[in-house]
This record gives C-alpha cells, sequence and structure tokens, in this order.
C-alpha cells in the first residue's frame, strides 16, 4: 500500500501496529512517526506511539506522545472508543508505571468518564487502585485466604465460587479481566478453563498475555486483598478457530478448591441457570439468575437470556437444578452494539450491560479438553 501511495498515513500507522505486534518496536516507532510526519494532527497515531515507547520503557517520551493526542481535537474513527479515551488510559498506564498512582487513577477516571464502555480503563482503574491500597497499606503476606471465606450457612455458593477464578492478563492497553474455573485438580496442581480472549489483548492485537494472574474467591476486611498466583497458558485454540478456548495451569492453590462438576448432555429452552463471573460493571464473582432461551446446535453455542456485561467470559454457566456447569460463557451480545447503543444515551451513561449473551455447551468444551489430555470427572 505504501508503495503505491507514499504519502498514505493510515498504511504507515497499520504497518507500525504489525511490527508492534511482532515485537519490532524500533520499526513500529518509525513507522508511526512517519505517519505522524505524514499527517500531524493523528491522534491514534499519536496513541500508538505512545503505546509503543511505553513497551521499550521510554516512558517520558510516551507521556509526550500521549499528552500530545490529548492536544488535538478527539477522534472517533478507525477504533471501537475514542482517541482521547484511549489517550488518557494510556497516559494512566504510564503513570502507573512510573509510581504515580494517584496520577494515574485520575487519567482512568478521564478515560471512562468519555466512553464508559472502554472496560480496559475499568479493569485498570481497579488494579491501580489496589496498587495504591497495597502501598499505603503494606501488611505480611497473607498464608493462605481461607480465613475470610464466609461459612456455607451464609453463603451456600461459597463452594462453587471458590472454583470460579479471576483472571488478569497484562496486555499492552494495560488489564484484561475474566473468569474462569477449575476443570481438574492434582495435588496442589489445577487446570483452569477460560476463554481465548480473557487471555489476549482482543481489540488491538489479539497478541498473548505474557503475565497471568489468578484470584480465587475470598472476602478480605476493607484494605486487604486476596493473594494473587501466577498461572501459565497450556494450551490455546488458534485466533481463527471457531472455538475460542484457552487452558491455564495453575500450582501451590489452597486445599479446599474442587473441579467443578460437568453435564456434557443435552440441555433444553427455558432451563434455568446461574452464571458466575466478575462483570465490568459490577462487583467480582457475581451470580446472575437467567435461562437458556435458545440452542443454536448448528454454531454449538447456547443462548442465554441474563443480564450480563463483559468480565462474565469465561465464567460458568450452571444448571440450577442438577448443581452442574452446561456451559461456558463465550460472547457478551456485541460489544459494537453496546458502544453504538451507548452513544446515543448521555456520556455519564454507566457501561452498557445486555441482556443476553452466548455460551458453549460442555460436549464441545469437553471434547476439546480430551485433545488437549485433560480428563474430567
Amino acid at each position: 500500500a505504501i508503495q503505491l501511495n507514499p504519502n498514505y498515513a493510515d498504511a504507515y500507522n497499520n504497518l507500525g501496529i504489525a511490527l508492534g505486534n511482532q515485537k519490532k518496536l524500533d520499526e513500529a516507532v518509525v513507522a508511526f512517526q512517519k505517519a505522524i510526519q505524514l499527517n500531524p494532527n493523528y491522534g491514534l497515531a499519536y496513541n500508538n506511539l505512545g503505546v509503543a515507547l511505553s513497551q521499550q520503557k521510554k516512558l517520558d517520551q510516551a507521556v509526550v506522545a500521549f499528552q500530545k493526542a490529548l492536544s488535538l481535537p478527539d477522534d472517533t474513527s478507525g477504533t471501537l472508543t475514542t482517541a482521547h479515551t484511549l489517550a488518557h488510559n494510556g497516559l494512566g498506564l504510564v503513570l502507573q508505571y512510573q509510581g504515580k498512582l494517584k496520577e494515574a487513577i485520575e487519567e482512568f477516571k478521564k478515560s471512562i468518564a468519555i466512553d464508559p464502555n472502554y472496560v480496559f480503563s475499568q479493569n485498570n482503574l481497579q488494579e491501580a487502585r489496589r496498587l495504591l491500597g497495597l502501598r499505603e497499606n503494606p501488611s505480611l503476606p497473607v498464608i493462605g485466604d481461607r480465613k475470610w471465606l464466609p461459612s456455607s450457612q451464609n453463603e451456600p455458593l461459597v463452594g462453587v465460587l471458590r472454583s470460579v477464578v479471576r483472571i488478569i492478563a497484562e496486555i499492552p492497553t494495560g488489564s484484561n479481566i475474566g473468569a474462569g474455573w477449575v476443570v481438574k485438580r492434582e495435588g496442589d496442581t489445577a487446570w483452569i478453563l477460560t476463554n481465548r480472549h480473557v487471555v489476549t489483548d482482543p481489540e488491538r492485537t489479539g497478541r498473548i498475555s505474557e503475565k497471568i494472574a489468578l484470584e480465587f474467591f475470598s472476602e478480605p476486611p476493607p484494605g486487604q486483598y486476596p493473594p494473587r498466583y501466577t498461572a501459565k497458558i497450556l494450551q490455546i485454540t488458534p485466533a481463527n478457530d471457531p472455538l475460542d478456548l484457552a487452558l491455564l495451569k495453575v500450582t501451590g492453590i489452597p486445599e479446599d478448591i474442587q473441579p467443578l462438576p460437568m453435564y456434557p448432555g443435552k440441555v433444553g429452552r427455558t432451563t434455568p441457570v446461574t452464571i458466575i463471573g466478575h462483570p465490568s460493571n459490577g462487583g467480582n464473582w457475581s451470580a446472575v439468575s437467567g435461562e437458556i432461551s435458545n440452542v443454536l446446535s448448528q454454531e454449538n453455542k447456547l443462548q442465554i437470556t441474563a443480564t450480563l456485561a463483559q468480565g462474565n467470559s469465561g465464567g460458568p454457566v450452571i444448571d440450577k437444578d442438577k448443581k452442574q456447569v452446561i456451559g461456558l460463557m463465550v460472547q457478551i451480545s456485541d460489544p459494537r452494539q453496546q458502544r453504538e447503543d451507548a452513544a446515543k444515551s448521555t456520556q455519564s451513561s454507566p457501561p452498557a450491560t445486555a441482556g443476553f449473551g452466548f455460551a458453549y455447551p460442555m460436549d464441545v468444551v469437553i471434547e476439546k479438553l480430551r485433545t488437549w489430555g485433560v480428563t474430567t470427572p
């Protein structure tokens, strides 16, 4: 494209993104700088330049790039959100890397004020607040978290909640957060099933995260935070595979955490279900009620009618009567449509929710686990 039109700024910007995906950051920076030279008001190119410089640990230069993007008129083309949303988010991340957590929090808030549905700023705000809390209230490392568990009388789902993890995957735009759940345990090692898009950069590059942390359910008191466990990816479906799955492995987990039982049989419409996840506009380990509203056999999906949001992805769909997992959440309506709907509303509107989503039935999931060498009870 550049050979045909040497002044095509968009092509240089896209070239920079591709080079960044290949971790050729020096070449990516040159491409973004060329795009900016051709179009000095190219806010998205400044954002991409800031991301590349941040990955090179050239934080002061990254700050300049993001601030330049913010000095230009906002741009809503070429991305699911706006240039200023991305710039405030990127600037917040750089400030966080510099240890300026209070300033970072303010930038994430500004990003959310522009686009309440930009989930990465929501995630990054949570992470920055956690880091600030840990810094302001240093305490001894937590040895286990079972002392923070509610009783089964007060929380009948406590056993199920313990088997559902909160996944925090580091990506270029900050933190990608989703759900997963234990499908197998041997000793102190567990295998966790989730979606591919939970542990990759789902909107920008598709790059697989190289730093993944897990949290298990507990209810720590104010000022305390649950321990985190490092996970690694054992298996992941290719980006062009219609089955959006990933298998993680984690060691050193608490003794009480067990695999969730799965039901591989057929399920019917109107089956009452509980979905557990971490919706971006709600609390972690939220359990919502819904039902199977359709069975899309040709697509290997179940349509779930329930109040859902991003962050539910990867979570289990549990049959209320059988007390078994009958599906794995994979899609929460359509993020593009959510943003279009939100754009028609006020800018102060909360993050959009969806009234339905889609899950994989367990026969498809169990078969994939078998091909990956994981046998389940």
